[in-house]
């Protein structure tokens, strides 16, 4: 329906996907008004800030290589979270900010991979919007092989992991992920085959979608390199979320140890999974410059979970400017602004254009 009087239009929009690539196809109207009083409604979402880095290690006088596997912490007021850090030492958060802090954040990251390389710890402010590096070097001066023997079993912890997050069967992502955890006594020493215990090894919680462990229990190992320690590999399911390992010493019921939390993210986009958008279909913008409107995609993979945090999204109009790209969130979520500006669209419509790979 095309009402050239009042200066509405009418229309309606496509999808289109095209190999490779996930493409939405959504029209964002405008309409011509005699008086326009301010710009429409923003992004409904909040902040978000990055931190990241590398740890690296350091034994004694050697040059410093990256760390695999060290745990990374950041804790402010408004978000807390435990990672691992990938195959080349690096780490990254997204924090959420909420809209109400307009200043900046004050946040704690420390990174740690015991028993041989102690925490470390770098205080931050961090503003909504910015990217924050922060990169730590554990040092130590041990470099000897565990040979003194130990005696009984006073606590349990976690060692270190192969990678920080899995992803769901059907991906081609990581669907496999290796945890190690040791035993020690009340000196730190890991315990010998005269004090070998057995550990029971359990997801707790888990998400229930065919994740497992590869093995739920196993005897401290005695050789030197790897005394006292147990590992047990988890292998992924079919949906995303969250999951840790929980460690228990038998004969000892005080002796319990959880890994970090083990985000496990969805697969791929997927084009039927591809969701678009925009606040005002009705724009009030045809003969203004600078008025706002809200962009906002959800994006999912085949099984229908969030597609991995971070995911970039690429946007175009046939109108004014919109914001090139944007990151997903935890939830497949993403927006951008489109600004009213030249060139006008051709009888009040015009096209926003979404696109992943």
């Amino acid at each position: 329906m095309n009402k050239t009087s009042n200066g509405y239009l009418w229309f309606r929009g496509a999808a289109v996907a095209v190999v490779m690539a996930s493409v939405l196809l959504l029209p964002a109207i405008f309409s011509s008004c005699k008086d326009i009083s301010g710009p429409s409604s923003g992004l409904v979402s909040n902040n978000t800030a990055t931190v990241s880095g590398i740890v690296y290690s350091q034994i004694g006088t050697a040059e410093r290589q990256v760390l695999p596997g060290a745990v990374v912490s950041i804790r402010s007021t408004y978000y807390n979270a435990d990672t691992l850090t990938n195959a080349n030492g690096a780490y990254t958060f997204v924090m959420t900010i909420p809209d109400t802090v307009t200043t900046s954040v004050n946040a704690t990251v420390s990174a740690s991979k015991t028993p041989v390389f102690n925490l470390q710890s770098e205080n931050l402010i961090i503003k909504p919007g910015s990217t924050t590096s922060a990169s730590f070097t554990l040092t130590t001066t041990d470099t000897t092989t565990v040979t003194q023997p130990s005696g009984v079993p006073s606590s349990i912890s976690f060692v270190s992991a192969t990678n920080s997050f899995g992803n769901v069967q059907g991906s081609s992502g990581v669907l496999a992920v290796s945890y190690t955890f040791v035993v020690r006594d009340s000196s730190g020493i890991p315990v010998d085959a005269a004090h070998q215990v057995l550990v029971r090894l359990s997801l707790s919680p888990s998400i229930g979608a065919g994740e497992h462990l590869l093995v739920d229990s196993a005897l401290t190992a005695v050789t030197p390199d790897h005394r006292g320690q147990v590992t047990t590999t988890l292998v992924t399911g079919t949906k995303s979320g969250i999951v840790q390992i929980k460690a228990t010493v038998k004969g000892y019921p005080a002796l319990v140890a959880k890994s970090p939390s083990i985000p496990i993210y969805g697969g791929p986009p997927d084009a039927s999974h591809f969701n678009m958008n925009v606040s005002s279909i009705n724009f009030p913008a045809l003969n203004a410059t600078g008025l706002f409107d809200s962009v906002r995609v959800v994006l999912g993979d085949k099984m229908s979970n969030p597609v991995p945090t971070g995911s970039e999204i690429y946007f175009s109009s046939t109108t004014g400017i919109v914001q090139p790209a944007a990151a997903t969130d935890s939830l497949g979520r993403a927006g951008v602004l489109l600004t009213s500006g030249a060139p006008a669209p051709a009888g009040g419509m015009a096209y926003v254009y979404a696109q992943t790979v």
